[in-house]
């Protein structure tokens, strides 16, 4: 599941580079303002594409040392450590998307919305719910 979502950023960044900023990494930090037709640098704009960097460089890091070769040659404590922050990179894919779906363009209503707000909960309740059950677990075996 995790290569397949590295893959759709890849897609992402592709069709963003491709059809928007016009393979021109300074767009990914300015906005274009139609009335004055020029690119103006925004503060939010700018740390939200940075934040969605972080994140493409860490899930080609994930991508890149999913496999045995990388688990021989990195070790087994140094693998586990890289695959098991995949936290860190949720967490910078979660406030990625936030940004563009509630803070940036408030003027229109996205329909992604509702069903990114759903999708986060549900991960969250798995989440808590896993924890419960090995807590639970973990009680049970004590006695």
């Amino acid at each position: 599941m995790g290569i397949w979502s590295g893959i759709t950023a890849i897609a992402h960044i592709i069709i963003i580079f491709d059809g928007w900023i016009e393979w021109d990494l300074l767009r990914l930090f300015y906005i274009f303002t139609p009335f004055g037709k020029e690119w103006v640098l925004h503060p939010g704009f700018a740390l939200a594409n940075i934040i969605g960097i972080i994140g493409l460089i860490y899930y080609f890091l994930l991508m890149m040392t999913s496999n045995n070769k990388s688990m021989k040659w990195l070790g087994r404590k140094s693998w586990d450590f890289v695959q098991k922050r995949t936290n860190t990179l949720y967490l910078l894919v979660i406030i990625h998307t936030f940004y563009f779906l509630f803070l940036h363009n408030t003027k229109n209503s996205n329909w992604l919305q509702i069903p990114f707000i759903v999708l986060v909960l549900a991960i969250l309740l798995l989440q808590l719910t896993g924890f419960i059950y090995i807590v639970y677990k973990g009680k049970k075996e004590k006695k």
